[in-house]
């Protein structure tokens, strides 16, 4: 544990050119919060940053080439209004140049930096433009910023939405808040090429080697209205490199048009701290159910449910199993289907009689598989382990 003499929070951390590791956060809303370790583990150096006396907020930090960092978060100004700021530090932690955004709107906020080839991208939002992706040379000077519209009405949680390059040198990055969730897909120069809708609160994103794309997030969102007790969720959901997968992730609409972005000067102070503290906590084990499908939703609509389940057996098997379907779905099944962990298709029939004997998948590599069964209203998922 690291005491940095508030109250802090920890909001991102990232892998520095020495294996080291960069954080940032705050402390007590008070102070920007940037801590370097190395890669034991063990504290470097430690700063507490302030620009004006007000909210001061760090979400997210990348290295630069000159092994120096970028920070971006937020600052409140005297008008209190939440303001986006990007910061150069040099590599012992000292404050080169910091920058904030001149906008006409009520709030920005920063969320993250990624060091990419001739520069800096940074995503932030402001109530002006949604959510937008910004390019700035090391000097901080903008040379392209592009907007998305993308929900930004809860510009007070100061949790950080991250920022990826993908393989084809295009970004993604996740978007929400328990009313509008999102995943947005943009080109090398911020180009939108699809937006899509998520069934869960997302808070990160990132690509497989196959350029598959996974998103984890929170449940329940808000919808339907639960009889049950609210139960904290997490929730994955797999896409293809187009953004489509299961019912949990659709098309959405969006488009992307250029935001004029602007910074100007301003002065902060900044203070070593940091105490190492040795404070072993208890490991407890967490009990998790499983289930297939979207995390929950909760509000004023009463659910509507539907009787329709799947059972698949043995399980875990050899790659030779059995789908037994309730009476009531029966006359509704239109494609039985198995995807194995990348999300690629192994397997698919729409033929009814393949119900009637066990389903062989081949010779498939050991792992855990999904079945989807699509019924004409709905479909059904279940985990499928096979061990030979």
């Amino acid at each position: 544990m690291i005491d940095m003499g508030y109250h802090e929070e920890a909001i991102s951390i990232r892998q520095t050119l020495d294996n080291g590791f960069i954080l940032t956060g705050d402390a007590s809303m008070e102070k920007i919060v940037v801590i370097k370790l190395n890669e034991s583990g063990n504290l470097v150096w430690g700063k507490l940053i302030s620009v004006g006396n007000y909210e001061n907020i760090g979400c997210g930090a990348d290295q630069t080439p000159d092994t120096g960092y970028i920070i971006t978060g937020s600052r409140e100004n005297t008008n209190y209004q939440t303001v986006m700021y990007l910061m150069k530090l040099t590599s012992t932690g000292s404050v080169s140049w910091t920058k904030y955004l001149n906008v006409s709107s009520t709030y920005s906020r920063g969320y993250d930096v990624h060091v990419v080839q001739g520069g800096i991208m940074t995503l932030f939002n402001a109530s002006n433009g949604g959510f937008i992706l910004m390019k700035t040379d090391f000097s901080g000077n903008v040379l392209w910023s592009k907007s998305y519209n993308a929900n930004s009405e809860y510009e007070s949680i100061p949790s950080s939405f991250r920022l990826h390059q993908t393989s084809d040198n295009g970004y993604i990055f996740v978007t929400g808040d328990p009313f509008q969730e999102s995943m947005m897909k943009v080109d090398s120069i911020g180009n939108l090429l699809f937006p899509r809708s998520l069934v869960l609160i997302p808070t990160d994103i990132v690509e497989s080697y196959n350029g598959v794309y996974s998103m984890v997030g929170n449940g329940p969102i808000w919808g339907v209205k639960r009889d049950q007790p609210l139960v904290p969720q997490v929730g994955v959901i797999k896409s293809d490199s187009s953004g489509n997968g299961t019912e949990c992730i659709q098309p959405d609409y969006g488009s992307s048009y250029d935001y004029s972005a602007s910074f100007s000067d301003v002065t902060c102070t900044t203070q070593s701290a940091g105490t190492v503290k040795h404070l072993p906590g208890p490991v407890t084990s967490l009990t998790m159910s499983y289930i297939e499908g979207c995390v929950a939703r909760m509000g004023g609509i009463n659910e509507i449910t539907h009787p329709l389940s799947i059972n698949v057996y043995p399980n875990p098997c050899d790659g030779v199993f059995n789908i037994a379907i309730d009476e009531a779905g029966k006359n509704e099944i239109q494609l039985v289907e198995v995807f194995n962990t990348p999300g690629e298709r192994i397997y698919a029939s729409s033929n009814l009689s393949v119900l009637l004997s066990p389903i062989n998948i081949g010779q498939v590599q050991d792992g855990v598989y999904s079945v989807k069964v699509s019924f004409k209203t709905t479909s059904c998922f279940q985990k499928l382990l096979v061990c030979h």
